[in-house]
């Protein structure tokens, strides 16, 4: 199945969810070039400037914004239009992804297909917040 990120209700089509969290990412490292945003970036990290590494770690949680929009029940919400009927008894039940990607922290075996028992270990315990507010971008939890 190609996850999707994405949908039209209108014309039905999808925008794949690696495309969408790519273009997601690539915007907010353009976001990162604008020197007067970069440096209210580096302020609110309490660093005089942001490095190339900072920065590109900050668009790898950006990236990691929708992960959890794989789970079976988001991805179900298309999914369910091309479902044969001999199949209807068994969807799922309908879930968004902001309260699964919490619970996603919770799996060790999705936390190490993310890597992000390796960002923790290597970035420091910050890392955490930051994907948290990342996963906040519709103003929760």
């Amino acid at each position: 199945m190609k996850a999707w990120g994405k949908f039209d209700e209108s014309s039905g089509r999808i925008h794949r969810l690696e495309h969408h969290c790519a273009d997601v990412a690539a915007c907010f490292e353009a976001l990162l070039r604008d020197p007067v945003l970069q440096a209210r970036f580096a302020r609110a990290a309490e660093l005089e400037r942001l490095d190339g590494t900072t920065a590109a770690r900050l668009t790898a949680i950006a990236f990691l914004h929708d992960f959890a929009k794989l789970n079976t029940g988001f991805q179900f919400k298309v999914e369910r239009r091309q479902l044969q009927p001999q199949c209807a008894d068994r969807k799922p039940p309908p879930a968004s992804h902001i309260a699964e990607a919490l619970l996603a922290f919770r799996q060790p075996e999705i936390c190490r297909t993310l890597g992000l028992y390796n960002m923790c270990d290597a970035w420091g315990d910050g890392v955490l917040p930051l994907l948290y507010a990342a996963l906040a971008h519709h103003g929760r939890p």
